[in-house]
């Protein structure tokens, strides 16, 4: 195969796998938020908050270090590593599953929610079974093959979402438990795909070599934490508010992020193309590269989602008719508040990615802590002032704050200008209306 051809089968199936999950994860939603109760539905968004914690971090911790020794390491040290990676694995997994067992009864009793004792239970096996997932995905990922990470990852997702669309269709209440189970035999079926596309990878040495293990945990604990991290500020104000309110203000909050979360799609999707590119020019050019890159990037994400976000905040019991039914319509302001915090989103993401281009990524690590933790303190005092609109104003402000703090940062160590972003934002609309134009209104 040759390597343009290489490429672009890479691309579609990276392409393949996000668009599937963004259909079948915003689908599961789409349904269970017809289906089942606002109560419910918070318990569930409370459980999915631990369990995302758990895997970013697994996924910090292990995918970075193992993809980057992989791919430059020689061929016999390629063994040691795949079994380096996956005792790290194991053991991060099992202190996780220790903890969350250990856990359960408190976090059911901070929420309120009984129910959700058994269903952390519940989940050490899911998260037991993701081991052997996600190892064979980062190993496939590291020789550069992404067609078994396509196919078991939509195998996994498919599973989950068509039990959810059975119990639409039999107009049964979904049960949590059972949820936490197909869960988990989702993730047995992905596994097993993905352990079927890995096997021609997959060499394991007879002796572990604990330098390698201290090597991968030493490259991946700065982004480890960073994911933790990033998960708590994220998700802090939905954790507070279940313990200061109920889980029926959880699940009608968690409806307008889910909302809000789908602008994270075009985010990512160019923080994931600049990343590269900015690590190999920063590296060249210096601060000059890095302070255009910020600009032009921020500029190209603020132009994706900015005519979104102002549509729905125009619009927002229109956005939540459609997309959540008629039980959520009171949360139309409280949806304006949360949209808005994703025009501050491309200056944050930008900031983490040119840290880890430039080769600070424990500068971003220590951003990050400050942020989360600078969120619960906050939301801990606009929730209790203000309920579920306190959560969405406390994360708001955060967003200001930090996003003033990156510009200045910004501006300070690489010249970053805000008028150069939004001079850039200006012509890329212009030359999308000059397009048009000529497109469908200047045609011989």
């Amino acid at each position: 195969m040759n390597t343009k051809k290489y490429w672009l089968n890479s691309g579609l199936y990276t392409l393949a796998e996000r668009f599937s999950a963004l259909v079948l994860g915003f689908g599961s939603f789409f349904i269970l938020v017809r289906t089942a109760s606002k109560e419910t539905f918070g318990v569930w968004a409370l459980f999915l908050s631990v369990t995302t914690l758990i895997e970013l971090a697994r996924n910090g911790l292990i995918q970075n270090a193992l993809i980057k020794h992989l791919t430059t390491a020689v061929e016999v040290e390629k063994k040691e590593i795949m079994t380096a990676s996956f005792v790290l694995n194991v053991i991060l997994t099992s202190i996780s599953a220790l903890g969350l067992y250990f856990l359960a009864p408190f976090l059911a009793s901070y929420w309120h929610s009984p129910l959700l004792l058994p269903m952390f239970r519940y989940y050490i096996f899911t998260t037991v079974v993701l081991v052997f997932f996600s190892q064979f995905s980062f190993i496939q990922q590291a020789n550069f093959d992404f067609k078994g990470i396509l196919v078991s990852t939509l195998l996994r997702q498919a599973c989950f979402f068509l039990y959810i669309l059975f119990v639409f269709v039999s107009s049964t209440a979904p049960d949590l438990v059972e949820m936490v189970n197909v869960q988990t035999m989702a993730a047995c079926v992905g596994s097993l795909f993905a352990a079927v596309y890995v096997r021609k990878y997959v060499s394991f040495s007879k002796k572990v070599n604990w330098r390698w293990v201290l090597k991968l945990f030493h490259y991946g604990k700065f982004v480890f934490g960073t994911n933790i991290s990033s998960v708590f500020f994220k998700t802090a104000d939905q954790m507070i508010l279940g313990n200061l309110k109920t889980s029926v203000e959880v699940g009608a909050y968690n409806a307008t992020a889910r909302i809000s979360n789908l602008f994270e799609v075009p985010i990512t999707s160019v923080a994931s193309v600049v990343f590269p590119q900015s690590s190999k020019r920063i590296h060249q050019e210096g601060s000059l590269a890095a302070k255009q890159l910020y600009e032009k990037s921020v500029a190209v994400m603020l132009s994706l989602v900015l005519p979104a976000v102002l549509f729905v905040f125009l619009f927002p019991k229109f956005v939540l008719i459609v997309l959540t039914g008629r039980n959520y319509t009171e949360m139309a302001f409280v949806l304006q508040l949360v949209v808005v915090q994703n025009l501050f989103l491309p200056f944050l993401r930008q900031f983490g990615t040119i840290l880890d281009s430039e080769g600070s990524p424990h500068l971003n690590f220590y951003f990050l802590i400050v942020n989360a933790a600078l969120n619960i303190l906050v939301n801990y005092y606009t929730i209790s002032l203000y309920g579920v609109e306190g959560a969405a104003t406390g994360s708001l402000i955060v967003c200001v704050v930090c996003t003033l703090f990156t510009i200045w940062y910004m501006r300070k160590k690489f010249g970053v200008s805000v008028r150069n972003t939004f001079s850039l934002l200006a012509d890329i609309y212009q030359n999308i209306i000059v397009l048009i134009k000529n497109r469908y209104f200047y045609k011989k």
